[in-house]
């Protein structure tokens, strides 16, 4: 994966979607497009999620 993939990530046992903005050694930096509204009131739309949380959105490349 890599900077601008659309993913799928698990944060709290949910799943959103979103893309990678930037690439860190063992995490990401992700937008959420999906996001609910405790997600946005605390991350304002914007995360470091580990990269074991997140797979390749299907038909994204």
């Amino acid at each position: 994966m890599e900077y601008a993939d659309q993913i799928v990530f698990t944060v709290e046992d949910k799943e959103f979607e979103g893309y990678i903005e930037k690439v860190y050694e063992n995490s990401f930096l992700v937008v959420a497009l999906n996001s609910d509204t405790d997600l946005n009131e605390k991350y304002h739309g914007k995360l470091i999620v580990r990269k074991t949380d997140c797979r390749l959105l299907e038909g994204s490349r």
